[in-house]
């Protein structure tokens, strides 16, 4: 049994590999979330998967947040989508608010830092994959990204060096993965940001006028096919 954890299932990318993976088979889905859709809603009814509300921003105990102890009897491979995400406030530094920037890192770093740091303490005898959403931010500077710049970059060195530290264990796979422009509601947040405080706005309205934008199920599909997770996906 695969135990799946996915961050932000209710829209855009995290909703895509929840679509993707719901109905395999030998895969318990642990959904963590704000709140989650119609379809979600249903399907949650019919115990077709877990659902933990939570609000990432305020995670302070992924040990009693989540109490992934409870689901691990059967399992042999935790799975962890690092997928939930913020690029909110999209502003220039010394426009930021104090609780803006406290509120998106602890969204975008620290609370994914806390669940895989707690995730390798419970299930240090399973099998353990973590594939982390990056960004091309990462490594690029973007006058007006500065905070989701620098959680993404930050994600990706902590994740680095996750992987350098169980280099020799083959039960721990990491993997760092950029999924490219998507049509997500993300994008749209980008296109409407005024040009003085994110001056590359016209190349995102030019890629989204382009059809240049993938949809993320077409993202997630290459996502999980890229990092082996799964044998059958189609």
């Amino acid at each position: 049994m695969k135990l799946i954890i996915i961050t932000g299932i209710n829209r855009g990318l995290g909703e895509a590999f929840f679509n993707l993976l719901i109905s395999k088979k030998d895969c318990l889905i642990v959904g963590v979330s704000r709140k989650i859709t119609q379809v979600q809603k249903e399907l949650l009814e019919k115990e077709k998967f877990v659902f933990i509300q939570l609000d990432l921003s305020n995670l302070k105990n992924p040990s009693i947040a989540l109490n992934i102890e409870s689901y691990l009897g059967n399992v042999t491979e935790v799975i962890y989508i690092n997928n939930a995400a913020t690029i909110h406030p999209i502003n220039k530094i010394g426009g930021l608010k104090d609780n803006e920037i406290q509120n998106l890192m602890q969204l975008n770093t620290i609370s994914p830092l806390l669940i895989t740091n707690y995730l390798f303490q419970v299930a240090s005898d399973k099998k353990m994959t973590v594939i982390n959403i990056s960004s091309g931010a990462a490594d690029l500077p973007i006058v007006g990204w500065s905070l989701y710049c620098a959680s993404k970059a930050a994600n990706e060195m902590f994740y680095k060096t996750l992987e350098a530290q169980e280099k020799e264990n083959e039960n721990v796979k990491v993997v760092n993965i950029d999924p490219g422009v998507m049509n997500s509601g993300m994008q749209k947040l980008i296109r409407d940001t005024d040009e003085y405080i994110f001056p590359r706005v016209k190349d995102f309205i030019k890629l989204k006028e382009e059809h240049k934008l993938l949809s993320t199920s077409e993202v997630a599909k290459r996502i999980i096919v890229e990092s082996n997770l799964l044998n059958d996906i189609t």
